[in-house]
C-alpha cells in the first residue's frame, strides 16, 4: 500500500469542512512542499540505492573473477609441488644408483692387483671429476 501524500490527507479533511482560511491555505501549501521534498528525497535515495547496487554487482563480479584466478593458481601450485616431489624422488633414485656403483667399484678395486688398482683409481677420479662438472652445469 502506498503512502498517501500529506496534501491528499489535508485536502480530504478540507473537503469535509468547506471553506479554507488563510492559515489553512498556508498549511496546504506547506503540505504540498513537504510532499515535493519527500518525493524528491525518495527519488534521490532510489538513485543512490541503484548506484550502490551497481557497485555491489561490479564488486561481486570482481570477487568471482579473483576466486577463479585463485583456484587456477592453486591448481598450478599443486602441479608444481607434484613435479618437485617427482624430481626429488628421481634425484634420490639417481643418488642411490651412484652410491651402489661406488660401493661396487670400491669392492672391485680391492680385488685388483696394485697396478690395476692405480689405473682404476685414476679412472674413478676422472669419472668423478667429469660427473662433478656435469652437475655444476
Amino acid at each position: 500500500m502506498e503512502l498517501e501524500s500529506f496534501s491528499g490527507i489535508f485536502r480530504d479533511s478540507l473537503n469535509l469542512k468547506g471553506n479554507l482560511t488563510s492559515c489553512e491555505q498556508e498549511l496546504r501549501e506547506l503540505m504540498r512542499q513537504i510532499d515535493l521534498m519527500v518525493t524528491a528525497k525518495k527519488a534521490e535515495w532510489e538513485n543512490h540505492l541503484h548506484a550502490v547496487q551497481i557497485q555491489l554487482d561490479k564488486r561481486n563480479k570482481e570477487v568471482g573473477f579473483m576466486r577463479t584466478q585463485l583456484d587456477e593458481k592453486n591448481l598450478e601450485v599443486d602441479e608444481y609441488q607434484r613435479k618437485v616431489e617427482d624430481m626429488e624422488l628421481s634425484q634420490r633414485d639417481v643418488i642411490a644408483q651412484y652410491e651402489e656403483q661406488v660401493i661396487r667399484l670400491k669392492g672391485e678395486m680391492y680385488d685388483f692387483p696394485t697396478s690395476q688398482h692405480c689405473s682404476l683409481k685414476l679412472m674413478l677420479w676422472l669419472t668423478t671429476r667429469k660427473e662433478t662438472r656435469n652437475l655444476e652445469i
